[in-house]
């Protein structure tokens, strides 16, 4: 498959996934993953390897707030081949996803995607419970998330030893090309979420909601 047909296939599946059907909206980023878990693999068992200099900055012209949404940044990077570094402007910073082109844009429109169904999710749930429970629900969400990618990642490599290496780790030519491109990197960016309030039914409600979000793996890998 080429690169260019893969991001209209995953484009078209995550527009797919803002179906009000939440069944669809939930199985949406995890078969987008498996299509690029397949294409990567496809290229290591070909010895078809992309080739380091179309290793990129993929920024993303959207102005994030707030620790989580950096932190849901980072999470999507790190199981989307990618490395995340921010730019500050006026109220805020762009994101920018450093990987291989197709791994990049994969990336981004994932975390779109994702970012638009928790703001979605974390409404829905202050609506019926009340604002004091948003920030433990969206901490919930992203180690639901993160958990999912992780069962995801055992699954697949269950069935092939090759995919935990490829899909659960940034390239290491990626990661040497981080390296000189963050030599100049200036100040730090604080990702910690000191507004939580230890509310463990929101925190469990958001960890479902984020499990399943990930997650979809009968339907994904069957």
């Amino acid at each position: 498959m080429q690169d260019s047909d893969l991001i209209r296939k995953i484009k078209a599946l995550l527009a797919l996934g803002q179906s009000p059907n939440q069944a669809e909206a939930f199985s949406a980023i995890t078969k987008a993953r498996k299509l690029m878990a397949d294409h990567n693999i496809a290229e290591v068992q070909l010895q078809s390897f992309a080739d380091a200099n179309d290793i990129q900055d993929n920024r993303l012209d959207l102005r994030i707030r707030g620790p989580w949404q950096r932190r849901l940044a980072g999470i999507i990077a790190q199981n989307f081949r990618c490395r995340i570094f921010f730019h500050k402007i006026n109220q805020g910073v762009n994101v920018c996803f450093y990987g291989h082109k197709t791994d990049g844009e994969i990336a981004s429109e994932t975390f779109k995607f994702t970012l638009e169904a928790l703001k979605a999710e974390a409404t829905s749930y202050t609506r019926l419970n009340g604002v004091s429970g948003k920030p433990d629900f969206i901490h919930g969400f992203l180690k639901g998330l993160q958990t999912a990618f992780e069962d995801q990642n055992n699954a697949w490599s269950a069935s092939n030893e090759t995919a935990l290496v490829v899909i659960s780790k940034v390239p290491q030519e990626v990661q040497e090309a981080y390296q000189k491109r963050s030599r100049n990197f200036n100040g730090t960016i604080n990702n910690s979420m000191n507004n939580l309030r230890g509310e463990s039914e929101a925190h469990a409600s958001g960890y479902t909601s984020g499990y399943s979000h990930g997650s979809g793996l009968g339907k994904a890998l069957n």
